[in-house]
């Protein structure tokens, strides 16, 4: 009796364990409605892959980003993003329009401005919920860069001021 109560006891354990360390896939409506119709700033900081290891190459920039959603679909859109070298908003370094959609695990963004690539987010990977938005967004073209997303929600950005046609 004692060897079942233990076998019980060891399954019972086990099932706790692999319940509890099974990662958590995000419903890709949800990541949506969290990211759409939102102005988002912060850091994003370029790291570079170099013999596997991600390291900084201290390029940084502040960006205001705004995901606009679809009405047809939650889960695709359009939007802009603008560069600055700081956080003080004064020196604008990059806008582009962009094209946004959910594919799969990932959050895919398009840029329109010539020399921008499109890269990725594992939207499973990052936290996109209230008002932050932390990442790595990784570049399609060229698997050696990645940024870190260090994003907030943010009031009403004025986009009249920087946004092109």
């Amino acid at each position: 009796m004692k060897k079942i109560l233990s076998f019980v006891i060891l399954m019972a354990a086990m099932a706790i364990v692999s319940i509890s360390c099974s990662k958590d896939e995000k419903d890709p409506v949800e990541v949506a409605k969290n990211l759409a119709n939102i102005d988002w700033e912060g850091y994003l900081t370029e790291q570079r892959k170099t013999n596997g290891q991600w390291e900084s190459n201290d390029q940084r920039n502040y960006v205001v980003v705004r995901f606009n959603g679809s009405g047809a679909s939650p889960q695709y859109g359009t939007g802009y993003q603008v560069e600055y070298s700081d956080s003080y908003k004064n020196d604008q370094t990059g806008f582009s329009n962009l094209k946004w959609k959910i594919n799969g695990k990932r959050l895919e963004i398009e840029y329109e401005t010539i020399g921008w690539n499109p890269v990725y987010i594992d939207y499973n990977d990052a936290i996109i919920e209230d008002n932050i938005f932390r990442g790595c967004m990784y570049d399609y073209k060229n698997e050696h860069y990645r940024f870190i997303i260090e994003w907030n929600k943010c009031g009403n950005f004025d986009w009249s001021k920087v946004k092109k046609n």
